[in-house]
């Protein structure tokens, strides 16, 4: 990420996880994974509104959430990275996905050449729940076109 305002956007977004990060460092999983769906869609009560089955498997999977946030930073990976991948790429972000995302899949459309970019209309984050039709209808019209 180059550009500077983005990256001010990003370090101010990711300070919207501490709640998340001191109830995974508590010991409180369920707490922790509830406030981290939430800010993960951009809206309190969003891990509330994911179907019950979605809920279920995110709170078995509670567990995992004190090392997400324990675990080193990922390898930097620069725009020419990117660049050389040479595989069709569909890129897919909610309508309504928080600033956080939407500045990482436009980052990485604009980094890899021929890729699409495919905003799910009245979507967050979670747009293979939040709008499922319009979802597989992109992935696959972009299969269809490959």
């Amino acid at each position: 990420m180059a550009d500077p305002d983005a990256q001010g956007i990003l370090k101010k977004e990711r300070g919207g996880l501490a709640s998340a990060r001191e109830a995974a460092k508590a010991g409180k999983a369920d707490e922790a994974t509830r406030l981290f769906a939430d800010w993960t869609n951009g809206q309190p009560g969003g891990f509330d509104a994911l179907p019950p089955e979605t809920r279920a498997m995110h709170l078995d999977n509670g567990r995992t959430i004190a090392l997400h946030f324990a675990a080193a930073p990922p390898p930097k990976v620069s725009c020419a990275d990117l660049g050389q991948m040479k595989r069709p790429l569909a890129i897919t972000h909610g309508e309504l996905t928080r600033p956080f995302f939407k500045i990482l899949a436009e980052t990485a459309h604009n980094c890899v050449p021929d890729s699409q970019l495919i905003p799910i209309p009245g979507a967050r984050h979670a747009a293979t729940t939040q709008n499922p039709a319009a979802f597989n209808n992109a992935l696959l019209t972009f299969l269809a076109s490959h």
